[in-house]
C-alpha cells in the first residue's frame, strides 16, 4: 500500500499535479511556506515545525482514532471558535490531523495546495515531512 502511495505521489509530481488532491489555494488564501515533521509512535503524534510557525513542537495523543486535532501557525486551536487575527509575518495555514488504522491523515483547510494527505506507518516511530505542497521526501526519512 505504501509503495502505491509513493508511486502515485511521484506520478503526480512528474505530471505537475499537487500531491494528495486538487489545488485549493486562491489569491486571497495563498499557500503558506510551512515545513512540519510528523512523528508517529505508540505514545502519540509529535509535530515539529521548522518554518513559518510561532511554535516549535506540539505533542498529543488523539484517541480514539476518529478524533482529530486542529492546529495553525500559532498552535492547537478549537475549530469551533474564531481564530485570532494575525498581524505577523506568517502566511496562515490551518490543518487537521488524526490517526487512522496504521497511519495518519491530514486535512489542509487553509494555506495548502492539497486538501487531504494520508500515509501509512509501518514502523514506530514513523517520520514524514509535510509542507504546503504535500509529503516531502528527504534523504533521512526512514522508509
Amino acid at each position: 500500500m505504501r509503495t502505491k502511495f509513493y508511486a502515485a505521489a511521484m506520478l503526480a509530481a512528474l505530471l505537475g499535479f499537487p500531491s494528495g488532491s486538487e489545488a485549493q489555494a486562491t489569491p486571497s488564501t495563498a499557500p503558506s511556506d510551512f515545513k512540519i515533521a510528523v512523528s508517529v509512535s505508540e505514545s502519540g503524534i509529535r509535530l515539529t515545525c521548522t518554518k513559518d510557525c510561532a511554535w516549535t513542537e506540539l505533542s498529543f495523543d488523539p484517541q480514539p482514532q476518529d478524533r482529530s486535532v486542529t492546529f495553525d501557525n500559532f498552535g492547537m486551536v478549537d475549530p469551533d471558535r474564531p481564530r485570532a487575527s494575525s498581524d505577523s509575518s506568517f502566511k496562515p495555514f490551518l490543518l487537521k490531523i488524526r490517526r487512522t488504522n496504521g497511519g495518519v491523515a491530514l486535512e489542509g483547510i487553509e494555506g495548502t495546495v492539497w486538501e487531504a494527505l494520508e500515509f501509512a506507518c509501518e514502523s514506530s516511530p514513523c517520520l514524514e515531512n509535510v509542507d504546503y505542497q504535500g509529503v516531502v521526501v528527504l534523504p533521512h526519512n526512514k522508509r
